[in-house]
């Protein structure tokens, strides 16, 4: 998985930059969405075009994986 910000998280390790905070993740499945953090949700929101609301429900939904919530949001729902 290749971010916005170029990283490649097929590699293993890295440190990743997400809205101006640093984060140390080993895969996609490390990278995980805060929905208390305003920041994050306007990040995300922007990012799969939907409301943060949106994203709250896909977090209650399928928890705060990257990958899960990803996958949720392909999926069209």
């Amino acid at each position: 998985m290749v971010l916005s910000d170029g990283h490649d998280l097929k590699t293993g390790n890295a440190e990743i930059y997400l809205h101006g905070k640093a984060k140390k993740v080993s895969g996609p499945d490390d990278i995980r969405i805060d929905p208390e953090d305003g920041s994050e949700l306007k990040y995300w929101s922007n990012k799969f075009g939907v409301t943060k609301q949106d994203i709250n429900v896909a977090v209650d939904k399928v928890g705060d994986s990257l990958t899960a919530v990803t996958s949720y949001f392909r999926a069209g729902r």
